[in-house]
């Protein structure tokens, strides 16, 4: 930085966008039910068993491992399906605006859209099996039909170049891996052209 600094400038969010409105981040406990929370605890002991088995070479053992956490993760965003479709209903219930939902498995995705669509709620689904110009469809879409409040998203699709600021409001289901995912879904909402407090509700 030091050696750059007189021909690159380097400004936080902050300095930048000073003239954003609020943004707040707000997290909820989901409880893991009976028969998920058995599966979950014994993934948690194949993981143990495998860190402590000095059989195992250290290639083999960082594969078996990220495959054992990616079933944990699969497993808690399954997990999280009917908490977060009861959220999504109270929130259209008690007010007129538009919410974005953010997921990473597309069976995740998808059962969370079958469960809304049987309380009589018809959500967007944007996906990265979705073309651009598909996407940029569906975008428009929840911005202009008002109708249309509920945006189920990918967040790995709908982490760039996606403008959803007129939508104030997001539910981050799934946790992404890198922290930096999860902000570059954040700035779909606050970016230039939002005039409400962005609040994001992780799961």
């Amino acid at each position: 930085a030091e050696d750059t600094k007189d021909f690159i400038l380097r400004r936080t969010k902050d300095l930048v966008l000073k003239d954003l409105p609020k943004f707040s981040r707000r997290f909820q406990h989901v409880e893991l039910d009976g028969k998920v929370k058995r599966v979950y605890t014994d993934l948690i002991k194949e993981l143990d068993d495998l860190l402590y088995d000095d059989s195992i070479g250290n290639m083999e053992r960082g594969s078996a491992t990220i495959a054992i956490m990616s079933k944990m993760r699969h497993i808690t965003g399954l997990s999280k399906v009917e908490s977060c479709s009861d959220a999504v209903i109270e929130f259209l219930e008690s007010n007129n605006r538009k919410l974005t939902i953010g997921t990473h498995h597309q069976d995740v995705a998808e059962m969370l859209k079958v469960s809304l669509k049987q309380a009589g709620i018809e959500a967007l689904h944007l996906h990265s099996g979705l073309s651009a110009e598909r996407r940029a469809d569906l975008a428009a879409e929840f911005k202009d039909n008002p109708s249309a409040r509920t945006l189920i998203a990918s967040t790995q699709a709908a982490g760039e170049g996606l403008n959803l600021q007129f939508c104030a409001d997001a539910i981050l289901m799934e946790r992404q891996w890198n922290p930096a995912n999860e902000e570059q879904f954040e700035a779909r909402f606050h970016r230039f052209g939002q005039v409400n407090p962005v609040t994001v509700n992780y799961m």
